[in-house]
């Protein structure tokens, strides 16, 4: 698998590469933003350094992937190399400019080798249309409203220059790439001399909380199967449903409970938005600690006012209802409690795994799991201590080395990574399982991943998605395993 997909060309999208640059809509970062900013930064706070750095950083990112891809913009055909983690979980091997990278790497990338599609068989022309619309930032209506959502804004997309729809586009970027294949393809249509249509678009499909998804499937936490879009719900037109919404209802009804309660009042207002929530929310199977679902929360918050009580947070374009950090540290110590009360089958699952890897450790045995498509995991954290040395009988410097026990595990860290892990693997999994028969079909078939996200061009999306829907059923209806 390894070697057919790193052997999948691409080519750098010129037309978006020439648009961006020129960045009549603001879409990158703007270099006098960081000016502005440094002028005031002996009167910043330590967060406010922290995102001062950050945004220098996501700039010298940006401008980076700009460079690279000026200079391949040329190339017929340019490759990203993969490798295999000891989970097998997927890498590009190269920095910068790939499609695991950020929005601005992945709407530069186009497939070298377009799929073709004629106009007696349009019928996949909806996945393109489902894709612009979600990345519009409209996922969650169904997909006869998209559609609609589509011939409403026809004029727009098409003239996506004007900035109507592109200002207020989710991923801008990504919706800039949809907007200028969709032009390409209405005047295919519109063409009577054209009979056939070349897409090179990567439509990227987005897996609903991964991680919740195989805690839910492992531990048949059933309640959860129609939140986590595991299960249908019968009818043809459904709208996808979102699991992080599943949780602030959860977490509404807690703050409901007690209107005495003045830090639940203030996260009531606070808890209607998924933006806030979603990271700390989705990298709890991966074992997150309180204090990095805290620093998650706090990334998308801005502090606006300090008093005797400490900072208040609010968000960009809501400064009147401000939140404190003990009331994120209440907000995150709900959300386990939702886990522990509501999960009740996901809550043994993880005492399982954490018992499991205890046992293990005690008896000093590496923890091994075979996977179904082949694969052996051996999880084994050596315990390891840091010592310091001064080599030099000129100097006091010293040097710090990390020394590896290797006749003894590492408690915690065999403990605390069994989930994450697993997980993981169960992602590579999938993955190897999915595109083996993705190309029993199509026979190296335009293919991206993004770990437990995939590509494909808008005339395989069908097939990839009924795809995936087998590999799951075997994934979890396979006895040995």
């Amino acid at each position: 698998m390894i070697n057919k997909v790193s052997s999948v060309p691409y080519i750098i999208n010129k037309e978006l590469l020439e648009f961006v640059i020129f960045d009549k809509h603001k879409l990158l970062i703007n270099c006098n933003e960081i000016l502005e900013m440094e002028r005031d930064i002996e009167n910043m706070t330590k967060t406010q350094k922290l995102k001062l750095t950050s945004l220098k950083s996501k700039f010298n990112l940006q401008e980076t992937i700009l460079g690279v891809a000026d200079f391949y913009k040329d190339f017929s055909k340019i490759y990203f190399p993969l490798r295999l983690d000891r989970r097998g979980r997927v890498y590009c091997d190269n920095n910068y400019l790939h499609y695991q990278s950020t929005e601005l790497a992945k709407a530069l990338l186009l497939f070298a080798e377009p799929s073709i599609i004629s106009k007696r068989s349009l019928d996949s022309v909806k996945y393109l249309e489902y894709y612009g619309v979600n990345c519009f930032g409209k996922n969650k209506i169904s997909n006869s409203s998209k559609t609609k959502w589509i011939k409403d804004n026809l004029e727009n997309i098409l003239d996506y220059d004007n900035g109507i729809l592109l200002d207020k586009a989710s991923n801008k970027l990504l919706f800039l790439a949809f907007c200028m294949e969709y032009r390409r393809y209405s005047e295919f249509i519109n063409d009577e001399n054209m009979y056939e249509f070349s897409t090179h678009l990567p439509i990227q499909l987005d897996a609903t909380c991964n991680g919740f998804q195989h805690l839910a499937l492992l531990s048949n936490e059933s309640i959860l199967f129609s939140e986590l879009n595991l299960v249908s719900n019968g009818k043809l037109d459904e709208i996808a449903r979102d699991f992080y919404n599943f949780f602030i209802y959860k977490l509404e009804i807690i703050f409901d409970g007690d209107p005495d309660n003045e830090n639940y009042q203030r996260l009531r207002k606070f808890v209607f938005d998924r933006t806030y929530l979603k990271k700390a929310i989705m990298t709890i199977p991966y074992n997150v600690s309180r204090v990095n679902m805290t620093k998650y929360i706090l990334e998308n918050l801005t502090e606006v006012i300090r008093d005797k009580v400490g900072l208040w947070y609010g968000k960009s374009y809501d400064i009147y209802n401000l939140i404190n950090y003990k009331d994120i540290s209440i907000l995150v110590s709900r959300i386990h409690n939702i886990i522990n009360n509501d999960f009740e089958k996901i809550k043994r699952l993880m005492k399982y795994l954490r018992n499991i890897a205890t046992i293990m450790t005690l008896l000093g045995l590496p923890i091994v799991w075979k996977l179904p498509h082949g694969l052996v995991v051996r999880q084994s954290y050596l315990e390891t201590k840091s010592i310091s040395i001064t080599p030099f009988i000129y100097s006091k410097a010293k040097i710090n080395i990390q020394i590896t026990n290797k006749n003894k595990y590492d408690k915690n860290k065999q403990i605390r990574a069994l989930m994450p892990n697993l997980i993981h693997s169960l992602d590579g999994s999938s993955l190897s399982l999915l595109y083996n028969k993705l190309d029993g079909i199509y026979n190296a078939p335009q293919f991206l991943c993004i770990h437990d996200c995939f590509g494909t061009t808008f005339d395989k999306v069908d097939t990839l998605k009924t795809i995936l829907r087998s590999v799951y059923m075997d994934l979890y209806s396979y006895d040995q395993y």
